[in-house]
């Protein structure tokens, strides 16, 4: 009984977490993130994915990242287990806390991980305000 009336809420928790079972569509890759006075940085764990198949999109409100991890070669052994690494789409949706400048960001893959550098305008930059003495 408290099973089925949890369930809802476990496959939520496992979404959220990016280990649903085999029939989720979508996984949602960790994430670091953090800002400076210069730029904002996305850190996304993506293992498997080649950079030709991962999408990254930037508007004024958020970043989108989507990916497709292919699935590895079928090879049947003896005395198999079951194969619990599969095709897999990734995607995570990040708010940002301020405008970029779509122009200067840089996103590069490395070791299974993309790293994303999302620079602020150079206009909209917080600039500090010297205090005059007089």
């Amino acid at each position: 009984m408290v099973r089925v009336c949890c369930e809802p809420v476990l496959h939520v928790v496992r979404r959220v977490n990016g280990r649903g079972d085999a029939s989720d569509d979508v996984a949602v890759p960790p994430v670091n993130v953090w800002h400076d006075e210069q730029a904002m940085y996305v850190e996304v764990d993506a293992p498997g994915c080649r950079p030709e198949d991962l999408d990254i999109t930037a508007s004024n409100e958020a970043l989108i990242i989507r990916g497709r991890r292919h699935a590895p070669a079928e090879r049947r052994r003896e005395n198999q287990f079951p194969c619990e690494r599969r095709a897999r789409t990734i995607e995570r949706t990040i708010p940002l806390p301020f405008r970029i400048d779509k122009e200067r960001t840089i996103a590069e893959s490395r070791d299974g991980v993309l790293f994303i550098t999302l620079p602020r305008p150079k206009a909209e930059s917080p600039q500090k305000i010297k205090i005059q003495v007089g």
